[in-house]
């Protein structure tokens, strides 16, 4: 069954793709849910070593800083891309997945709709597969960098359906910025916007221990946590952690390191103390307003992964995004989501500005979002009574009589069109009346094509009822 939810640019379709391993490097694949059916399992086989995508993985840059593993030096971009058409040919060339991908996308795009794709991960092999850097070779475009089929990994069997929320926004923002993250510019970055807005409540807590994260959680209820730290692994058969990303996954926990409550001042790593995700579900299970948990650290896609479990959306990062990179993308998906776009949206978004300010760095595919609602609005700054004024505005001139039974079904159908746009076009008010001058571009953008749409849909409903 289809999942359809409505942004304000675009009416998504669900595409949910469940993967988990099987044997001897074999892995399992089926649909669950596409605009055109589901699917049974097959089998497909990665056509890459672990090693050879950490390899390639560790080509990216990060804006002239470490790449993912110091041993590695600095590549190109094609073995990024050459990662991305291998997978995109494993899963989607001659599979059943890939006739209904195909198939979902050509029905989108005749109906003016697009594709989420949502990956069900079943066990840390897949976990572990960089699905975000999938690069369709029909249209030479990865598809994670695109609005029409933006990717998402889902943590949870079942789904969560979550209202959006209103202003304010209650966010709690915790640094301990043990590796040198440079995360003050970050803190600051915060704070503007929520001065600026005046739709954040903002609680900083800087250079935090495991109390200090406690009693900021006791104090009040939040909607956001914002974790500003590197992460750390740890082996499940020992008590010692390391900030090195082990080759073998299996059995290694990954946690985040907090400062010590004793701390000598000569090596913050060596003082610091491991939290592990098990420890940290703890700590929020009595949160029960929490929509969200940002790990804007570095290596955190495991921990991010851990805590999708228990969360309705996380998101991690694959290795360390450098300050020059991992400012603009969290300005710009901050304000994406202030102006009401879902998270995907806002990710896609923030992943687009990445690629533009540093074309052949490929640092926007690390972002990782976990999302286990139905869909992915989690904040509406609109009131209720803007979208019935637009409702208003835009019917009045409406016909109301409905024609003679031939056109029958095109008239439902402008209606219904007309209808979502209505709604999108209140939401977009509404984000330009609170925004103001900090309204993003993209959203100018989209007003302005909802309007021109609105009208062509009423123009044509007009036609109609010419007709008779």
């Amino acid at each position: 069954m289809a999942i359809r939810y409505t942004t304000e640019s675009l009416q998504y379709q669900e595409f949910r793709i469940a993967i988990r391993s099987k044997d001897k490097g074999l892995y399992l694949a089926r649909v669950e849910a596409s605009p055109v059916g589901d699917s049974s399992d097959f089998t497909f086989r990665l056509p890459m070593a672990q090693g050879e995508i950490d390899e390639a993985l560790a080509t990216i840059s990060n804006a002239g800083q470490r790449p993912l593993k110091r041993s590695i030096g600095y590549g190109s971009y094609d073995s990024i891309s050459s990662i991305g058409s291998a997978l995109q040919t494993a899963l989607f060339e001659g599979t059943p997945l890939g006739r209904q991908f195909r198939a979902a996308l050509e029905m989108t795009d005749r109906r003016r709709e697009a594709l989420r794709l949502r990956f069900l991960l079943q066990d840390p092999d897949v976990v572990n597969v960089p699905w975000e850097f999938l690069f369709d070779t029909y249209q030479s475009n990865y598809l994670a960098l695109s609005t029409r089929t933006p990717i998402v990994r889902q943590g949870q069997a079942q789904l969560l359906t979550l209202s959006p929320l209103t202003p304010p926004l209650r966010i709690l923002l915790v640094t301990a910025d043990i590796a040198n993250l440079l995360a003050a510019p970050e803190v600051e970055l915060l704070q503007e916007l929520a001065s600026a807005t005046g739709m954040v409540e903002l609680q900083v807590v800087k250079d935090a221990t495991s109390a200090a994260l406690r009693d900021a959680l006791r104090a009040t209820s939040y909607h956001a946590l914002y974790l500003i730290g590197a992460a750390a692994w740890k082996y499940r058969q020992g008590n010692r952690w390391d900030s090195a990303r082990p080759t073998e996954l299996r059995n290694v926990q990954n946690g985040l390191l907090l400062l010590g409550a004793k701390q000598s001042g000569k090596d913050p790593v060596a003082d610091a103390t491991f939290l592990s995700a098990a420890e940290l579900q703890k700590l929020l299970a009595p949160q029960k307003e929490l929509r969200l948990l940002i790990l804007s650290g570095a290596d955190t896609d495991l921990l991010a992964a851990e805590m999708a479990q228990s969360l309705s959306a996380v998101l991690g990062m694959r290795g360390l995004l450098a300050a020059a990179t991992r400012l603009p993308l969290m300005q710009n998906f901050c304000n994406a989501l202030l102006a009401g776009q879902p998270l995907e949206a806002a990710l896609t978004q923030g992943r687009q500005l990445i690629d533009s300010q540093n074309p052949g760095v490929g640092e926007w595919g690390l972002p990782l979002l976990y999302e286990n609602t139905q869909d992915g609005l989690f904040f509406t700054p609109a009131p209720a009574q803007q979208e019935a004024s637009v409702k208003s505005a835009t019917r009045s001139a409406a016909p109301a009589t409905q024609p003679n039974p031939a056109n029958q079904q095109e008239w439902q159908r402008l209606n219904s069109l007309i209808d979502i746009e209505e709604r999108n076009l209140a939401s977009l008010y509404a984000q330009r009346d609170a925004l103001g001058d900090l309204l993003p571009k993209f959203t100018q953008q989209q007003i302005a094509e909802s309007e021109k749409w609105l009208a062509q849909l009423q123009a044509d409903l007009e036609t109609i009822q010419k007709k008779g």
